[in-house]
């Protein structure tokens, strides 16, 4: 059921607002969607004080030809893919655990990769002699836990085991 009568569609298409949208309508013109709800509002609160509601908004657009669009933010999904880069390889799984848990983003590790950590305070891929562990991989956010590589992948650390910093 239409929130609004025949005959008050009627009156409200008198205005000026809906006549301006009636126009870009058949003229194919894109309106902002932001526009056509303040357009449409001010014509029904002058016509018809007390029924704007979005129901009745919705209404009015559609009868002019300029149909509101609900429009739903997708959320975008993270990107946990393995990281591989100059010092090191990280699995797609610690990615996603160290991403989820210090609430980082995959680029942060991508670049940790690709640096060798020689400055205190710095993200990086070290060399350890702590076996079987033979290289560590630092991200600051993680405070006082690691990556650590227990084997070697393609010439590179695989970075797949968090601890304690040793």
């Amino acid at each position: 059921m239409n929130p609004l009568t025949s005959s008050q569609m009627g009156q409200l298409k008198k205005e000026l607002e809906l006549q301006w949208l009636l126009e870009r309508a058949m003229k194919n013109h894109a309106v902002h969607q932001d526009t056509i709800k303040a357009k449409i509002l001010a014509a029904i609160n002058r016509r018809l004080p007390g029924r704007a509601t979005d129901a009745a908004i919705r209404q009015v657009a559609e009868d002019v030809g300029t149909p509101l669009v609900d429009v739903v933010q997708a959320k975008v999904a993270e990107d946990y893919s393995e990281v591989i880069g100059t010092f090191g390889r990280v699995p797609a799984d610690v990615v996603e655990g160290i991403c989820v848990q210090y609430k980082m983003k995959r680029d942060v590790v991508q670049m940790a990769c690709d640096t060798w950590a020689v400055a205190q305070g710095r993200n990086g891929v070290k060399a350890i002699h702590r076996p079987p562990r033979s290289h560590e991989l630092k991200l600051l956010p993680m405070g006082d836990e690691r990556v650590y590589a227990t084997k070697m992948m393609d010439g590179v650390p695989y970075f797949d085991t968090v601890g304690k910093h040793l």
